[in-house]
């Protein structure tokens, strides 16, 4: 990459790697890192090409990401527990569009379920994404947490709201049931019923 700086950012997808991150392009991604990427760097809309490729769904490129990320700290000498922020930032990347095989591996590798407030739990009911949710909560998720939303304030109600708005709703009806039956309870009951 010659008079290319490799972490310069810009345009809409901020950096290369994130943007080769995104499209799960491994090789390119590997390239970009060799070169000296900041597998770390914080880049727009999705936070970091980790984040990106967790979005997407692209579960290669999240594995050496994270690989990379780790051996990026153990060489600097931080602490792997540092890496917290971004396992949690990517877990609810991934319970957003229902790509469980990535849940499933960023919680095997230290994603807290309930880290950044719950919001994997809370995304993936707004997504319909009924296995996400059953997973997240099989691996101790807060169902009852209340999240920093506002309005809708547990997965719960955001489940119900959503099923009643959009096509999805007969998914979200499944997830609301879901948690029913796994103890949920909403945060205020209806007037008049």
């Amino acid at each position: 990459m010659q008079g290319a700086a490799i972490n310069a950012q810009g345009g809409y997808w901020e950096t290369a790697l994130c943007a080769a991150s995104l499209n799960g392009r491994l090789g390119i991604v590997r390239y970009l890192v060799e070169k000296g990427a900041d597998v770390n760097a914080q880049s727009g809309r999705f936070g970091t090409a980790l984040g990106a490729a967790s979005y997407w769904g692209k579960l290669k490129v999240v594995q050496f990401l994270l690989a990379e990320m780790v051996q990026s700290r153990m060489e600097n000498g931080a602490e792997i527990d540092s890496l917290s922020g971004y396992l949690s930032d990517a877990l609810e990347k991934a319970s957003r569009n229902d790509h469980l095989d990535i849940v499933r591996f960023l919680v095997k590798n230290g994603a807290d379920v309930n880290g950044k407030d719950g919001n994997a739990l809370w995304v993936a009911a707004r997504g319909g994404s009924l296995s996400v949710v059953q997973f997240l909560v099989g691996e101790g998720a807060k169902i009852n947490a209340q999240y920093p939303d506002g309005f809708y304030s547990k997965a719960l109600e955001m489940a119900l709201e959503m099923a009643l708005e959009t096509w999805l709703g007969n998914r979200r009806n499944r997830i609301a049931t879901f948690l029913v039956e796994k103890g949920a309870q909403r945060k205020s009951k209806v007037v008049g019923n």
